[in-house]
């Protein structure tokens, strides 16, 4: 799998499909940042503020859309490009195909969104913002404003591969870029729209990327409140990839595509 995994990051960074994902998130948040400044009191612009309203404002709709259009390219374009039977026919097993895939696309969205959430944090220095958290350094400490910094951008990352875990799965059955995004996104927002129980929503990956942001902005971090967000996207996560997985295998079986 390893070995499948270096070939399938070779085929990204060869074929720039980071590029345009990389480029549209960097303009947006540059944009948002500067019209969130600007529409603002200087005085009561902090750093840690404007990255919260940026970044936790476009956690559940832009964000998650733009980790189902990077993921699903993934695999469209092996049917696209007619090179999946080429792929089901090489030396590797069916999971190692589905499952170096998907670790390829992983390792380049999290270095997407780790360049971003860096060009954000510089933009902000850049500003002239008066204070960097609205919370004393007495209170919580630098070190430990680094650190939530860190947990958080980790936490979405995590968040956000959930969504490449089902648009993964979903361009596996339909094949088709543009109407595995339809499906992916009409999902998103169908839920989102939709009234749920409230007992339900804290056992379903979609929605929770605010609550990274929301918990950063506490005195006191709620670590158990993310750790359950964490394993609830990892669960749905392993699930999409164990079916993802099963498909493959029956694939070949039954298709010999």
């Amino acid at each position: 799998m390893i070995e499948f995994t270096k070939i399938e990051l070779y085929k990204i960074l060869k074929s720039r499909q980071y590029i345009s994902i990389l480029s549209a998130l960097i303009i947006f948040i540059i944009i948002a940042m500067l019209i969130m400044f600007f529409n603002k009191d200087k005085s009561e612009v902090d750093l840690f503020t404007l990255i919260y309203n940026v970044f936790a404002f476009n956690s559940d709709i832009f964000f998650p859309t733009v980790s189902i259009a990077f993921f699903s390219s993934i695999i469209t374009k092996e049917f696209q490009d007619r090179t999946m039977k080429l792929l089901i026919g090489a030396k590797f097993s069916r999971k190692d195909l589905i499952l170096g895939k998907f670790i390829a696309g992983a390792i380049t969205f999290s270095l997407i969104f780790f360049t971003v959430v860096l060009i954000a944090f510089t933009l902000a220095l850049i500003l002239p913002i008066q204070s960097l958290t609205y919370l004393s350094y007495d209170q919580i400490g630098i070190l430990n404003i680094f650190g939530r910094t860190i947990l958080i951008t980790l936490c979405t990352i995590i968040y956000l591969i959930s969504y490449g875990g089902l648009s993964f799965l979903l361009a596996l059955l339909i094949r088709n870029q543009a109407i595995t995004m339809l499906c992916s996104i009409g999902l998103l927002i169908f839920y989102l729209l939709i009234p749920v129980p409230g007992w339900l929503t804290d056992y379903i990956f979609i929605g929770k990327g605010a609550v990274f942001y929301t918990a950063m902005s506490f005195l006191h971090l709620p670590y158990l409140e993310i750790i359950k967000t964490v394993l609830v996207c990892l669960l749905f996560l392993f699930v999409f990839l164990i079916i993802s997985i099963s498909y493959m295998r029956n694939l070949e079986l039954k298709e010999g595509v």
